[in-house]
């Protein structure tokens, strides 16, 4: 792995190190030593440990850009709420009473808040020091993102015709209505739980180079949780939607027997999966406040930092 082109550091030059940086391999502090050193406890070359994207190397720049993501990923429920507050107070001043308006209003600002969430998404992961982290996994976020965007569209799309009663769409039935939110609320739901687990496993990955990588924990934490989360309600979902359009819908009642255990089971299990989003609710926001916390201190003591940030 070869980012010495995106460090702050001028490995060519050969004076002392004057920052805290942990040999890769065994942690010793590399303090005064310079690039043509060996760790003293593992003989491990400090150049090589200079070429791993640790966020001590990191230009300051670039851990601001990544702080500044991680603030707005924190913040990014409060955004969704504010339509919602909007339209809350417009209709108490009797400004926007129509319901229809009021859904439609939401609808259409909600799009790019959801587009402002995900290119911090993308701004997150794609800083010139981090590029080589999990690469592979950083293509499946943007498919993921790119999925999530287009769902989030179609969805508000089909909901503001409705809305707006144009002739075409005010003649659909709440039967299709339904099998339309049938197609679209799954992938919508798996592309959004893919780009968090992705997000937080990307973060676990990181290291800070200079102090214990104590957010590691917390967030393999989240990124397993998500994981389950996202199972649970894809399949949740999936089977829902199934015995709508197949025992209701299409009247075939012999499969009522076929879906009458998964019902019950479905039942215990959704009292897991609901106390998991619960958790999650609760652990994302102290995962990522903790993590921008780590950040801020790297961002205050970096030797490019010439005030207090």
């Amino acid at each position: 792995m070869n980012i010495t082109q995106t460090s702050y550091i001028d490995l060519t030059s050969n004076q002392p190190l004057d920052i805290d940086v942990n040999c890769i391999k065994c942690d010793y502090n590399l303090r005064t030593l310079t690039t043509k050193h060996l760790c003293p406890e593992c003989e491990h070359p400090v150049i090589s440990t200079l070429q791993e994207p640790y966020l001590c190397l990191a230009p300051l720049t670039q851990l601001k850009t990544l702080r500044r993501s991680i603030t707005h990923l924190l913040l990014a429920p409060i955004y969704c709420f504010l339509p919602l507050l909007i339209v809350l107070e417009l209709s108490y001043f009797n400004l926007l009473t129509n319901s229809a308006y009021q859904d439609l209003f939401i609808n259409i600002t909600i799009v790019p808040i959801i587009a402002f969430i995900i290119f911090n998404f993308f701004r997150l992961t794609n800083l010139p020091h981090l590029k080589y982290i999990k690469p592979r996994a950083i293509k499946t976020l943007r498919v993921a993102n790119l999925i999530f965007f287009l769902t989030v569209l179609a969805q508000v799309t089909i909901e503001s015709l409705i809305d707006l009663k144009i002739y075409e769409y005010q003649q659909l039935s709440l039967t299709q209505t339904t099998h339309l939110s049938a197609l679209i609320t799954p992938p919508l739901i798996l592309s959004f739980g893919v780009s968090l687990i992705i997000l937080f496993s990307f973060l676990a990955a990181l290291s800070l180079g200079s102090m214990p990588d104590k957010h590691k924990l917390l967030t393999k934490i989240s990124t397993y949780t998500y994981l389950l989360v996202t199972i649970f309600f894809a399949l949740l979902l999936t089977f829902t939607h199934a015995r709508t359009i197949i025992v209701y819908e299409l009247q075939l009642d012999a499969f009522d027997r076929f879906f009458k255990p998964l019902d019950d089971l479905m039942n215990y299990s959704s009292v897991i999966g609901y106390t998991l989003l619960f958790i999650l609710f609760i652990l994302t926001p102290i995962t990522l406040f903790y993590f921008r916390r780590i950040l801020s201190k790297l961002i205050n003591h970096h030797p490019q930092n010439t005030t207090t940030t």
